[in-house]
């Protein structure tokens, strides 16, 4: 998570140069569903993000904008042929262990253990996994600029670690959330 907390601070830093007002940040992206179909687009079980600042801890709050999920979800069309869900999403700092995969180099757990995990994380609500929200969320957070994170499932977890879904598949579910946010913008940048 260093480089997206790098990439965030300078682009909250020009923000605020720049003097710019009505801002909204949006991370679009992929994740590890929980339940949830390949292709299904989704808008912790601690809401909070930990750095350390003069060698002590500092906790921030990690809770995203729920009018923008709101928003967000009305872009969805009859005929996109896709579901939008909405979830808590549990941010992880390792691809591997932190989300209970099994393909890694070190495992200490079983499939058992692994699946009783991600359970449950979706009996809490949790629908997607993924590795960036938790500082977005936190750093808008503490900047007061509203963010939401869409990503599109490209596995369900609690079936398998690894996507099995065509590469024409994949592509067209990387699109997805790209389709929602592009019509966002669009309403969003509408003369009132």
């Amino acid at each position: 998570m260093p480089s997206i907390a790098i990439i965030l601070t300078e682009v909250i830093k020009l923000i605020r140069f720049a003097e710019c007002e009505n801002v909204t940040i949006v991370r679009i992206g992929t994740c590890g569903g929980l339940g949830l179909e390949p292709g299904t687009v989704d808008g912790q079980l601690r809401a909070e993000y930990e750095q350390l600042i003069l060698g002590e801890r500092s906790s921030m709050p990690t809770q995203l904008d729920p009018q923008l999920n709101q928003e967000l979800i009305r872009m969805l069309r009859p005929e996109d042929g896709f579901a939008v869900v909405e979830g808590r999403t549990m941010c992880a700092t390792n691809f591997y262990e932190e989300q209970a995969r099994l393909d890694g180099v070190f495992c200490t757990y079983q499939r058992d253990d692994k699946i009783n995990f991600l359970k449950r994380l979706y009996d809490a609500g949790v629908r997607n996994i993924e590795m960036e929200s938790m500082v977005i969320a936190a750093f808008c957070r503490r900047a007061s600029i509203p963010a939401m994170v869409v990503c599109a499932a490209i596995v369900n977890r609690l079936e398998s670690d690894l996507p099995t879904c065509k590469p024409e598949d994949m592509k067209a579910f990387e699109k997805r959330p790209q389709i929602l946010v592009a019509r966002f913008i669009k309403q969003r940048l509408q003369p009132i």
